[in-house]
């Protein structure tokens, strides 16, 4: 505020510091500027994205509205008026604009902080006020009488004031709600909030406010450990070579159609080797029905940690044990030893086996996948019906295909 009062040295005196007064804080400004954008330059180019400090303003207010949020500062909904934002030295004034409508924007979408913001249009501009003293040239929110008549003509009787300050590589945000009715406009509530160009910035949805800490704390599970834990569903394709019906009555052999649901541990730090224990069903109707279980172990290949945002590729190895029953289980259970048919006990044909298998998995997205596999059933090795496939100088029974759903 200014105070211009009748003698003219005192009025030569006020416009000569105001002019010293802007020189200096435009020196000040200028470095300032100049020190924000090579910080942000370097960090920009350490983090591979250009930095905003306004980014990091609206963090900071996300974190007060999230704040409010959990903890009301008022016990029932109360007008309060924006009464000023105070932006750090060398900033223009696109920041106080960016963080005033982030935040309007985040008081209109949430209604549990108690705070409903209202106008207050002389708060932040230049007035003009003679009295018999002299005359003051100052922002409305400096001259107490003005908004005490503002309050008592039936608008906000709270204000609020937004200070950023720049402390080195950190902002700081320090918020304050006092009241325009009382004398002296005593504080009701107040708290600092800090961020800094060292850690990433939050950037989250306005309609589901975090802390700056709970982000940070999704961000390292999401990169450290994602899939300590999975549930996964595979729904797997095998099919079987037929070689020779000879008096079976099996004119082919019907491919095997498994809904497999696996629990699958990431081993730590790297994540780069899966353990999955595995349950599967078939179930075809007049045909056949069946189980299984088995688990395998897979390895990632070409990378030591999986990716993001690239496809990961996998090298799996394990075996399923597996029960069949009905028609399309003849083929597979000729080799065994069946006591009821012994007996004369007229049953539907039944077979066991236990078959090892090899493959390669494609995951994407951490969502889905495909998978391809050979697999090699020594109970079928030596079957008349059945025939193998000669790959690398080894015998394998089985090929086959399938998705990957991760839950």
């Amino acid at each position: 505020m200014i105070h211009f009062g009748n003698n003219k040295f005192v009025n030569y005196s006020a416009n000569y510091f105001v002019t010293q007064g802007v020189k200096v804080l435009g020196r000040l400004g200028l470095t300032m500027a100049i020190t924000l954008f090579t910080v942000g330059s370097s960090f920009a180019e350490e983090q591979g994205a250009t930095l905003d400090i306004r980014w990091m303003g609206t963090d900071l207010v996300d974190e007060l509205v999230h704040d409010w949020e959990l903890h009301p500062p008022f016990s029932s909904l109360q007008l309060v008026s924006l009464a000023e934002i105070n932006s750090p030295i060398g900033l223009d004034e696109q920041f106080s604009l960016v963080i005033e409508n982030h935040l309007i924007d985040l008081l209109l979408k949430i209604s549990s902080t108690k705070v409903s913001l209202a106008r207050c249009s002389a708060c932040m501009k230049m007035v003009v006020k003679s009295t018999k003293a002299g005359t003051y040239i100052g922002r409305g929110i400096d001259q107490p009488e003005l908004l005490k008549e503002l309050a008592s003509s039936g608008g906000a009787k709270t204000g609020l004031s937004l200070s950023f300050e720049a402390e080195g590589k950190s902002l700081i945000l320090r918020a304050q709600l006092f009241s325009f009715a009382e004398p002296g406009q005593p504080i009701v509530w107040a708290k600092s909030y800090a961020t800094s160009m060292s850690s990433r910035l939050a950037l989250q949805n306005d309609q589901h406010l975090v802390t700056l800490q709970e982000a940070r704390d999704i961000q390292n599970t999401m990169l450290r450990k994602e899939d300590l834990l999975q549930f996964i569903t595979r729904i797997s394709f095998t099919n079987f070579k037929m070689e020779n019906a000879g008096n079976t009555g099996a004119s082919n052999v019907t491919p095997l159609l498994f809904v497999e649901q696996s629990v699958e541990g990431v081993v730590l730090p790297r994540r780069s080797t899966r353990v999955a224990f595995t349950v599967g069903a078939t179930s075809v109707e007049k045909v056949m029905s069946g189980y299984s279980v088995g688990g395998h172990l897979a390895k990632l290949l070409n990378k030591q940690e999986p990716s993001l945002a690239n496809p990961d590729l996998y090298f799996l190895a394990g075996f399923h044990y597996t029960r069949l029953r009905g028609p399309g289980a003849l083929p597979f259970g000729l080799e065994e030893l069946d006591i009821a048919s012994i007996r004369g006990d007229r049953r539907e044909p039944r077979a066991t086996y236990i078959a090892y298998r090899v493959g390669l998995e494609l995951h994407a997205k951490h969502r889905f996948g495909l998978f391809s596999f050979l697999e090699k059933v020594p109970a079928l090795s030596n079957s008349e019906v059945l025939g193998s496939y000669d790959i690398l100088g080894t015998s394998f029974q089985a090929w086959g295909l399938g998705m990957v759903v991760k839950w």
